[in-house]
C-alpha cells in the first residue's frame, strides 16, 4: 500500500534528520570548547557556533514538520479511499465535479 511506504519513508528520513541534529550539536559543542588565542577568533568560533545550532534547529523544525504533514497526508487519503469505495460518494463526488464543471 502507498500510504505505508510513504510513512515509513518518511519515518527513516526523521530518523536520519535526527541522526544529523545530533552530529550537528556534537560538532557545535567540540567548537565552542576549543580554545581561541585572540579575541576575534573567539568571536569568529562563536559565529560558527551560532550558526550550527541554528541549523541544528532548523533541521529538527522542517523534520518535525514532515513527520506531522505525512501522518495528516495519510490520515486523509485513507479516509478518502474509504470514502471512494461506497458508491453513493462516488455519485456525489462526479455530481459535484460536473457541477463545478458546468459553473465555469
Amino acid at each position: 500500500m502507498l500510504t505505508k511506504e510513504v510513512a515509513s519513508t518518511t519515518a527513516n528520513l526523521v530518523k536520519h534528520a535526527k541522526s544529523a541534529a545530533v552530529a550537528i550539536s556534537h560538532e557545535a559543542t567540540e567548537l565552542a570548547n576549543t580554545e581561541t588565542d585572540s579575541t576575534d577568533m573567539a568571536n569568529q568560533r562563536d559565529n560558527k557556533v551560532a550558526f550550527l545550532r541554528d541549523a541544528q534547529g532548523h533541521l529538527v523544525q522542517a523534520a518535525t514538520h514532515a513527520g506531522k504533514t505525512t501522518s495528516r497526508l495519510v490520515t486523509s487519503a485513507k479516509v478518502a479511499v474509504c470514502t471512494m469505495e461506497q458508491p453513493a460518494s462516488q455519485r456525489q463526488l462526479i455530481g459535484c465535479v460536473k457541477q463545478r464543471h458546468v459553473s465555469r
